[in-house]
């Protein structure tokens, strides 16, 4: 509408240059002057009408955000109603759901507060919650600097750091924190050190590398710390070596002896201490083999038990193994032979002889 007066403001310049252009030369300024009347009058007519359509357009935003407040607001208050009736006593809630269920309750409540402030409100309620975690971010590193907590505290001060550089808060606890780590450092790689030669000593080589990383995390600067950690890896990695390739040796040497169940002992206890030994993935691959001819061995020696004991007339405890190969193994050979004759024939000698079933 603003660009059709304007337009309108123009045709009328032009049609008011034409007139003047019938008659004298000196007549034309009057019909210009009032041409150029019209297009100021267009141009400011349409000017107002863009104003008032920008006021107007305005007052509809403002309308519809305070009315878009108050929706939400609304729907965060039924909200809570639900989550009221939820923590009702009439229902029964696990301790765990009660709190979690209360944390949801005060979150919406805070989240309809902020909806329904003004934005020097929110940036006053942003500044104090940033205020707030500062100082929270900076007791953290103080009770961490009191455990002699050195890594988690450096985090925390990164932190801090990354985020509010030039704050008196990071500024003190990066002191705070340097003082103390380094008052602390001496002694605590003598004690570390000492620590470390002991767990060697007793090949406890991976807590010995825990610890030791432990340290270069708390002094990562410390070359001594360093330093003891490549030690400690290399004899690691030596001591893993050595004892897998000698753990596997035996396993080979059992099973060519064919006692599969000392050789299932030794595979099972070298994956369990060196997963990672090249040796390991060939043993892994042998498992179901050893595992198979380890349950047929003991089968057989639990066989020839039975035997023995039916020859010593102990036919009770006979039964009583011939039971458990059954239980254990019930699809094997031996199970098939004891269910289908040798324990029912045991049976039926232990009644004539009146002995009781164990």
């Amino acid at each position: 509408m603003a660009a059709g007066c304007f337009l309108l403001g123009v045709l009328l310049l032009i049609a008011m240059v034409y007139c003047g252009m019938s008659g004298p030369p000196e007549q034309m300024i009057p019909y210009i002057a009032e041409g150029v009347a019209f297009v100021m009058l267009g141009f400011g007519l349409g000017a107002g009408l863009k104003v008032l359509a920008t006021l107007l357009e305005a007052r509809h935003d403002i309308a519809y955000s305070v009315s878009a407040q108050n929706d939400i607001s609304h729907q965060l208050s039924q909200l809570r109603v639900s989550v009221a009736e939820v923590l009702s006593p009439t229902n029964s809630l696990a301790p765990a759901d009660q709190i979690f269920l209360s944390r949801i309750d005060a979150t919406l409540e805070e989240i309809r507060e902020f909806t329904l402030m003004t934005d020097r409100e929110r940036q006053e309620r942003l500044h104090k919650v940033v205020e707030q975690r500062k100082r929270q971010l900076a007791n953290e590193v103080m009770e961490l600097i009191g455990k002699q907590e050195w890594a988690r505290a450096e985090n925390l001060v990164t932190m801090l750091e990354t985020h509010f550089p030039s704050d008196p808060y990071t500024t003190g606890c990066r002191r705070d924190l340097n003082i103390a780590r380094g008052a602390a450092e001496y002694d605590a790689v003598i004690e570390t050190r000492r620590r470390v030669e002991g767990l060697v000593v007793m090949e406890s080589y991976d807590l010995a590398l825990t610890t030791a990383t432990r340290l270069v995390e708390n002094f990562p600067a410390n070359s001594e710390a360093r330093a003891l950690l490549q030690r400690i890896t290399r004899e690691r990695e030596i001591h893993i070596d050595a004892n897998g390739q000698k753990l596997f040796e035996d396993i080979r040497a059992e099973i060519d002896r064919r006692d599969w169940q000392e050789a299932l002992i030794l595979a099972n206890r070298m994956i369990s201490k060196f997963p990672h030994h090249v040796r390991t993935m060939q043993i892994r691959d042998q498992l179901d083999t050893i595992q198979d001819n380890a349950e047929i061995q003991e089968r057989q020696e639990i066989e020839v038990q039975i035997e023995e004991l039916v020859r010593s007339n102990r036919y009770a405890e006979a039964i009583g193994l011939g039971e458990d190969v059954v239980r254990r193994f019930p699809f094997s050979p031996q199970a098939q032979t004891l269910q289908g004759a040798v324990l029912p024939r045991l049976r039926e000698v232990l009644q004539q002889e009146g002995q009781p079933a164990l």
